[in-house]
């Protein structure tokens, strides 16, 4: 499900687990792949619009990642996470953040 941010410059993509009428608590999932790339500028985006929601969160990231995303130690702590049920919801600033592999999102 995509919804628009606060201040309309940047989207953020939200994937509700379970069924709710609006997620409560959301896990914000951050990742770049070099150490060029600014993880901070994705964790603050997605906090402000967590914030404008009113939604508890809680934020899992993986810098200067390369090869499978799936390897990632913050991504497993959000998958660990995930299965005891402590979110409702993803928040990333794009889709590829979580894969750009159709067999793992189809898995996912």
């Amino acid at each position: 499900m995509r919804n628009p941010s606060p201040d309309n410059q940047h989207r953020c993509f939200y994937v509700q687990l379970f069924p709710r009428l609006a997620p409560v608590r959301v896990a914000l999932y951050a990742r770049v792949s070099t150490d060029e790339q600014n993880i901070d500028q994705q964790r603050d985006l997605l906090v402000r619009y967590c914030k404008a929601r009113d939604w508890q969160y809680r934020s899992f990231m993986d810098a200067a990642m390369k090869g499978s995303m799936s390897d990632g130690p913050g991504w497993q702590d959000l998958l660990r996470e995930a299965e005891k049920g402590g979110f409702d919801a993803i928040v990333v600033v794009k889709t590829d953040r979580i894969t750009r592999s159709l067999r793992y999102a189809v898995w996912f």
